[in-house]
């Protein structure tokens, strides 16, 4: 009876403990001194729930009226002086929140703090005038890391959104002046960069009660897009000061001096963890430098980015969300010298892999090697040295740590840093942010000396030591980091050092299963091979974790010496090493296509974390949790994405839980067509895919009107297989969006489509690159206008002899080096030969993909830059391996050259190989379509075609292999029984019901002509002076291909010709191997840039 009685009252007291917590919050409005414009639109927003309510009391009959409230909300909107009435209400007020109400003052009545004697710092007053830039005008606040105030708004919020330039008022603590009493719960947040010196947020316990201040942005009738985030922010207000949310952090803005001040911490004992000779793995991949240049290098686990140059040191350790480390280096004394001769100024041979790093120094008669790995999973890294010799007598190892904390904080978001050296780890240790920042360095040995000093001028720690070092010795630094405590960074050095010895073989093993796991491809070509290989590894180093956030793509990886510094004194900005929506979109396009959907899986779950209250998906997300929407693209990325993961997945559980999402994204475009013309807008929405410069500005971007079309291809796909309504009116919409895309953009002058609808109708005629994406999504029905804008795409002034520029360098707008003008970007190779495979264009698809996959042999070892010179063959951009960059190799090669697609829940499998003519056989591996798996592997003879599919289970196969022009079929077999077939130009397609097992697929052909893919291989510092194949038809009995390139100047080429050439023109025969006929081409001669050729062959 005891035990039930206990039991009851446990349960009456949780009862009523819910019961207060949710208790109906009733909200008293001061109706005084505000627009009855602003009364209005306050109460139309606030909307009819009971358990908040909004009444209206005016300040004469305050003090009798707030028995029953939980709040007061002051909202002034008059700028004159208070006057005698608010004053007295002071009193009213303070002993309503001290008795444990609460107060919300906003606007104009936060300088009431003052008045009321709650806050002794005088508050100041800014004004400032908002205008659009380019990027609308949103403007609010943002929590330090985060507070229930952002409550479902991930940290920050633009309460202000307005659709005409303004002038603001702010109230607030502004330059070095802080609050003495209250908190600052928010900083002014403008666009992408943080005001901190802006406090326009603030916090204040008064008694029982609290008060919220907003300085600023608060505007209830303006024509304000970001009404949804204005009244959640409001509301959240009385919801966090009414306690209903106990369990979320809360943290403040903290402004106290910085210090430097040197510690000794204390840590319970770690024994050192020996070093000893290390036998290092057979590498996955490896490419070794005789001399080590000053060429970028980087090692990426999950939780570590470790980033130098080849020839010696790490520039930048990044443990997100912060700098661990910085300017890395080591350096010998040798017998019989005082000096320190640091090794990245000595002449080392080099071996990068994805695994680890080795330098191999020579001083005197003895060798030095240089090892440096990193955890694949865990936020720790390992500096190994070895020596054989006598003629060194000691190591020196230099480093700095500012923990710089990820844009777009500044410098000052580190706080106060605590170090020291820890003889009881044998560790130096540097700690910020109040304990939450923390690098620990330990040592295998104990050193000779050490010191640690504070650079105040730097803002950082400077740490040198120095160790013995013998004959046949060996020496580890080991390097974590935590983002939360100090314990749980020397945890890991505690519980996990025995294994850190052995950090490359488990990162070896782990790239080996990724490399023989996912699909990739066996030809005659090792180049292709190999640079293959390199972009899936360098592609999946890009799947980053960041405590607090999640698991999602990262888009660039450079350290913080390139590029914009976001304005700060020390930049925070380590190239793109954050998170990005459009880049993790299309990167995780290619990575679905190589069978790595449970990392799409986490990707989408990043967006659905993030996604924004009006349904928008972020652009920017910093790994220091600041996520920012000013794209217009994203969103429709997201629906593609999604619809893409289902076909190749299966996942009806992951998509039907988060259709709400999809939905909500959905919903949200929908909303950004103001004009009601079909299409997605970019104005004040945000960028499409163009940022800046002269090509942007655009009211929808053709690539975003391509980006919607394939959103609602996706939404009506996903809905009617799981059974969701909408079917009818997406694919609906789609079709009309794409008739629209057909007609609307198409410029009948230049046979291109515009590159953007402008907002009074008109078009911006420039014919970009970007035109390619609406034919890749299946936004282009018309197959002639495909095929005109696919043909352009492998001219001369676009086509580079390494990659495609975004419009043509004949045009007055191109710029060589411009980002958005100019530049070669391997994005753009990618989606061009996408565009061209579906075109029909295979051999310019072909090129364009090893115009990408061969850079990884220049520059950054093993990786693809972000950019490229339009002009010059050289980098042109902040990151030297980039995201995007990597998985244009990957998507093309898989989705246009092998033609895949998949469609999981329909079991229907695509394939259209378009293989090089010469390739005599190609396989290609793991396949995936959900869990299945398959392969292909292709054989070819003079007269003959053979195609081995192994099938995981019974399939059905939609199969059209390419063919040369003038290819006869003389037969098709599958497993021995006939097929029927039809011809669509040079793909032969069938459909075909593979039995689990091996399939084989004999097809029986005569003839074929065809120019082989032109791959021009130029060194950096080269011009463009390539030949480029711009069409290839039959007329009658001719075969013609038009060419063009240098006027005055020779080229060769293959041609691929299964029969005896009749009469050519346009070129000279100088010579035959089996099917392949060498052609000399003299280009005339001409005082334009480029010139066209045609070669004419008579067919026999």
């Amino acid at each position: 009876m005891k035990l039930k009685i206990w039991i009851a009252c446990c349960l009456l007291l949780i009862s009523a403990a819910a019961g207060a917590q949710q208790r109906p919050l009733r909200v008293a409005l001061i109706n005084a001194h505000i627009s009855a414009e602003e009364i209005n639109a306050i109460k139309k927003g606030w909307g009819s729930g009971k358990d908040l309510t909004l009444e209206l009391v005016s300040l004469p009959d305050l003090a009798a009226s707030l028995r029953g409230f939980t709040h007061v909300w002051y909202h002034r909107t008059d700028t004159t002086a208070f006057d005698a009435a608010e004053k007295k209400a002071g009193d009213a007020i303070k002993r309503f929140v001290s008795n444990g109400g609460n107060l919300f003052l906003s606007m104009e009545a936060v300088p009431l703090l003052n008045e009321w004697n709650i806050e002794p710092a005088t508050l100041q007053l800014s004004r400032d005038t908002l205008v659009d830039e380019g990027f609308g005008r949103p403007a609010g606040f943002h929590a330090f890391k985060s507070h229930p105030l952002y409550h479902g708004m991930n940290g920050g919020v633009y309460t202000s959104k307005q659709k005409q330039d303004h002038a603001v008022r702010k109230h607030g603590f502004f330059g070095d002046a802080v609050p003495q009493k209250g908190m600052v719960a928010g900083i002014e947040w403008r666009y992408i960069k943080f005001a901190e010196e802006n406090k326009l947020l603030f916090e204040y316990q008064y008694g029982k009660g609290r008060i919220i201040a907003a300085g600023a942005y608060l505007y209830y009738a303006a024509d304000n897009y970001n009404q949804p985030h204005l009244w959640q922010f409001t509301k959240n207000v009385f919801r966090y000061t009414a306690k209903q949310w106990k369990t979320e952090p809360v943290n403040y803005w903290q402004f106290a001096p910085r210090k430097f001040t040197q510690q000794n911490f204390k840590l319970a004992a770690v024994s050192p963890q020996s070093a000893g000779k290390w036998s290092l793995p057979k590498p996955t991949l490896q490419m070794h430098q005789e001399a080590a240049t000053k060429d970028f290098y980087d090692l990426v686990g999950r939780r570590m980015l470790w980033m130098g140059k080849m020839n010696g040191g790490a520039d930048e350790i990044w443990i997100h969300p912060y700098m661990a480390l910085r300017d890395f280096r080591l350096g010998v004394t040798l017998r019989n010298s005082d000096s320190i001769s640091w090794l990245d100024n000595a002449k080392a041979s080099v071996e990068i892999t994805p695994e680890y790093i080795a330098r191999t120094y020579t001083f005197r008669s003895t060798t030095l090697r240089e090892i440096y790995t990193v955890s694949f999973d865990e936020p720790n890294g390992v500096a190994h040295v070895e020596v054989n010799g006598n003629d060194i007598r000691s190591l020196s190892v230099s480093y700095a740590s500012n923990l710089r904390y990820m844009w777009p904080y500044s410098e000052k978001a580190t706080g106060s840093i605590v170090y020291g050296y820890n003889p009881s780890i044998n560790a130096h240790v540097i700690s910020g942010q109040e304990g939450s920042l923390n690098t620990v360095v330990a040592y295998s040995e104990k050193p000779l000396q050490q010191t640690a000093l504070a650079d105040e001028k730097r803002q950082q720690v400077n740490v040198q030591s120095s160790f013995s070092i013998e004959n046949d010795q060996a020496l580890n630094i080991y390097i974590m980091g935590s983002s939360s405590a100090l314990n749980e960074a020397v945890s890991l050095y505690r519980n996990k050092r025995s294994e850190m010895n052995r950090l490359a073989e488990r990162s070896q093993q782990y790239y080996k299963n990724l490399l023989q796991d996912h699909l990739y491809f066996t030809t005659p070509d090792s180049l292709f091979n190999t640079g293959y290989r390199w972009a899936l590894a360098r592609t999946d180093q890009f799947l980053q974790t960041t405590p607090g956030l999640g698991t999602s793509l990262m888009a660039g990886f450079g350290t913080t010496a390139r590029g914009w510094n976001g304005n700060q004194t020390i930049s925070g900005r380590p190239g793109y090493a954050w998170y990005f929506g459009r880049d993790a979109q299309w990167s995780a396009m290619a990575i679905n296509d190589y069978g790595g959907h449970a990392m799409v899986k986490k990707v989408l779950e990043t967006f659905i974390q993030f996604q924004d209250v009006n349904g928008k998906i972020y652009h920017e997300l910093s790994s220091s949790g600041a996520a920012h929407y000013d794209a217009a693209d994203a969103t429709p990325l997201f629906v593609i994405l999604a619809g893409q993961y289902l076909r190749y997945s299966g996942d009806t559980a992951f998509i039907r839980k988060n259709w709400a999402s999809i939905q909500n994204a959905l919903t949200y475009c929908y909303t950004t067509d103001t004009d009601h013309d079909g299409f997605i807008e970019n104005t004040n929405v945000g960028h499409g895919w163009i940022e800046g410069g002269s090509l942007y500005r655009t009211h929808t971007e053709f690539y975003l009107a391509g980006c919607w079309a394939a959103a609602l291809d996706a939404a009506a796909y996903i809905s009617q297989q799981l059974k969701l309504p909408g079917a009818s009116k997406y694919a609906q919409d789609a079709l009309l969006v794409k008739n629209k895309i057909d007609t609307d953009f198409w410029n009948a002058q230049q046979q291109y489509f515009h590159n953007g609808k402008m907002r009074d109708g008109s078009y911006m005629p420039d014919a970009t690159v970007l035109a390619a994406v609406p034919i890749y999504l299946n936004a282009v029905t018309d197959h002639e206008k495909m095929k005109k804008v696919a043909g352009r795409l492998g001219n001369s002034y676009f086509s580079t002899d390494w990659g495609i520029r975004i419009i043509e360098d004949s045009s007055k707008k191109y710029r060589a080096g411009s980002y958005h003008a100019g530049m070669v970007w391997p994005l753009y190779g990618g989606w061009a030969s996408l565009a061209e495979y579906k075109a029909g264009y295979y051999n310019n698809g072909y090129r364009h993909i090893m115009n990408n996959l061969l850079q990884y042999r220049h520059w950054a070892p093993g990786s693809i830059e972000e950019t490229l010179n339009g002009d010059i063959f050289k980098p042109n951009g902040v990151c030297s391996h980039q995201c995007w960059s990597e998985t244009m190799i990957l998507q093309p090669a898989i989705e246009g050259m092998l033609g895949f697609d998949a469609d999981v829940l329909n079991n229907q499998l695509r394939l259209s190989p378009a293989f090089p003519w010469d390739w005599k056989f190609c396989t290609v591996h793991n396949i995936r379509m959900g869990n299945m798996k398959y392969s292909l592997d292709m054989k070819r003879s003079a007269n003959s075609t053979t195609y081995t599919i192994e099938a995981g289970k019974a399939t059905n196969l939609s199969f059209a292999p390419v063919f040369p022009l003038h290819t006869g079929i003389e037969a098709i077999t599958c497993n021995g029984k006939p097929v029927a077939f039809t011809r669509d130009k040079e793909a032969v397609q069938m459909q075909l019901q593979l039995t689990a097992g091996k399939n084989e697929i004999r097809i029986s052909t005569k003839g074929g002509i065809n120019l082989l893919p032109v791959v021009a291989d130029p060194l950096p510092g080269d011009s463009s002076t390539g030949i480029n194949i711009i069409r290839e038809i039959i007329t009658g009995d001719k075969y013609i291909a038009t060419v063009s390139g240098r006027p005055g100047k020779q080229y060769v080429l293959k041609l691929f010709h299964q029969e005896h050439p009749g009469d050519i023109k346009g070129a000279t025969l100088l010579g035959r191997e089996e099917n392949l006929l060498t052609l000399r081409v003299q280009m005339p001669s001409s005082a334009e840039h480029y010139v066209e050729q045609n070669i004419e062959i008579t067919l026999q």
